[in-house]
């Protein structure tokens, strides 16, 4: 854990998020789904050698176009991919179907990072506030026992008032740890949420 890692810096790019490792898995599935649907589409195309060895045209393409060059003979074998029953086509819009599941389960995962980071930073605010609160009452309460241990020294006050008064220092001291070890941990799920160690540098990875 960095030295600095109470502090966050101002400015963080939203692109940090990229480096949590779901967020990286997501887009890479959107990616790969992407690359599915334009492999589906290639299929649909004819897959002929266009030339020959010698730069003449090959038999495929001869096959493929009538006696003037002008239309295509629906009779060859070369057009087979664009008609088997649809079965290229519906290939086609379950890899675009895939593809919009990847895209929404991509989105989703965005989402929830951005209220997961929202939700550590608002934590830290609200913590910091109650730590601040908390100090006060442990100074205060620590006033109120040594002014009772005084008091008790020149007979002032009983035994009693002295323990009571420092109970309530060592409450506040306890509360003041437990608020402590909260924040630190806000930090920590921040630190997560982020996908690393965030810092100054961190608003130049633009």
């Amino acid at each position: 854990m960095p030295k600095d890692f109470a502090h966050v810096p101002s400015g963080l790019p939203s692109n940090l998020l990229l480096r949590r490792p779901d967020l990286k898995a997501a887009i890479l599935k959107v990616e790969s789904s992407n690359y599915r649907v334009s492999e589906a589409k290639r299929g649909l195309f004819p897959s002929i050698a266009l030339t020959g060895s010698a730069g003449t045209s090959t038999s495929d393409l001869k096959n493929l176009l009538d006696g003037d060059f002008s239309v295509f003979n629906i009779g060859a074998n070369i057009l087979l991919p664009v008609f088997q029953g649809g079965r290229l086509r519906a290939n086609v819009r379950n890899s675009e179907n895939q593809l919009t599941l990847s895209e929404l389960d991509a989105i989703n995962k965005i989402l929830i990072t951005f209220q997961e980071v929202e939700q550590s930073i608002e934590n830290s605010i609200s913590l910091k506030k109650q730590l601040s609160s908390i100090q006060d009452a442990v100074n205060s309460s620590k006033s109120a026992y040594n002014l009772a241990v005084n008091r008790y020294e020149t007979g002032l006050t009983n035994l009693i008032t002295v323990l009571d008064s420092q109970q309530r220092w060592f409450d506040a001291r306890q509360q003041k740890n437990i608020i402590e070890y909260q924040l630190l941990n806000s930090k920590i799920n921040l630190f997560l949420a982020l996908g690393g160690v965030f810092n100054d540098e961190s608003k130049e990875e633009n």
